[in-house]
């Protein structure tokens, strides 16, 4: 974002996705279908069979990858987004949020039960029993989490760096209009600055329409 504006059509954008692109269309580390047909549990059932040396997927996998019959229980690592050697490692923040409407005639019992979900014990035992990671920053450091989830600590590093998405009415079709343009030069449809070029032009289109 740049004065209220997504910006994407810039030379550190050029150089990552002409180097995304390059891992499946000229070194071959990623298969083809990797933006074709691959989707988050393809992926992790590839990894969890040992026929992938990395993946990014979501945090929920990590349990499935320690389960009896897993060929990488036990070797497996995580770590932080790669980076180039003038940049940083950083990730989009997201995850679920719990808010109370202002008009609803029931805001104090409402209250009780956002300081349920957000109070220590209950964060602990949805990051034990069901793998969602806490916002809470204490729980990265407690002991029972630590012994399960060893990489906790480095978790919380990276979400102490992770950034918002762009705060924009018209979310939903920017991500489309990146997805479709990225994907296609995953795919070696079109270069990387044409791609940026488009998804820049139609980005702005959107925005037009929002801001008359």
């Amino acid at each position: 974002m740049q004065d209220g504006h997504v910006r994407l059509n810039r030379g550190a954008n050029a150089v990552a996705l002409e180097f995304m692109q390059d891992l499946i269309q000229k070194y071959g580390i990623s298969p083809l279908n990797t933006y074709t047909d691959m989707r988050e549990e393809e992926v992790r059932r590839a990894f969890q069979r040992g026929d992938a040396l990395f993946e990014r997927n979501w945090l929920y996998a990590w349990n499935l990858h320690q389960e009896d019959g897993s060929a990488v229980k036990g070797n497996i690592g995580m770590t932080a987004l790669p980076h180039f050697v003038e940049g940083q490692s950083v990730a989009a923040l997201g995850g679920w949020h719990i808010g109370i409407s202002r008009h609803s005639d029931r805001q104090a019992e409402a209250w009780d039960l956002v300081q349920f979900i957000l109070s220590h014990a209950s964060q602990k035992k949805l990051v034990l029993n069901l793998g969602w990671y806490p916002g809470r920053s204490d729980i990265y450091t407690d002991p029972d989490v630590l012994a399960k989830m060893p990489y906790a600590g480095q978790l919380q590093d990276i979400f102490s760096r992770a950034v918002t998405r762009p705060n924009l009415p018209y979310y939903d079709q920017v991500s489309d209009v990146i997805q479709r343009y990225v994907n296609g030069s995953l795919a070696g449809k079109q270069s990387p600055d044409a791609a940026l070029r488009r998804m820049q032009s139609e980005i702005d289109h959107i925005a037009g329409i929002y801001t008359k």
